[in-house]
């Protein structure tokens, strides 16, 4: 990944991590879950929402996510 990753916390309902990438990038992150996740959204610094795409690889237990990265801080929230 081309992004920081501030931090990454993991609940029995989901999961948040705050994130910044360099600006005029597309930002690909894979991380290790325990479970499929059910919904994923990321908000800006600003408020407003990230475009995300994302796929579950249940074979390693990994979710990949990307996004159009506009060196804003972003908060990723998924939820179980």
């Amino acid at each position: 990944t081309a992004t920081r990753i501030f931090d990454f916390d993991i609940t029995e309902d989901g999961f948040t991590s705050n994130m910044k990438a360099a600006d005029r990038i597309k930002s690909f992150t894979r991380v290790r879950l325990p479970k499929a996740p059910v919904a994923l959204c990321a908000i800006d610094e600003d408020g407003a929402e990230v475009a995300l795409t994302w796929d579950w690889d249940a074979e390693t237990a990994t979710l990949l996510f990307s996004y159009d990265s506009k060196a804003k801080a972003i908060k990723l929230t998924g939820k179980f």
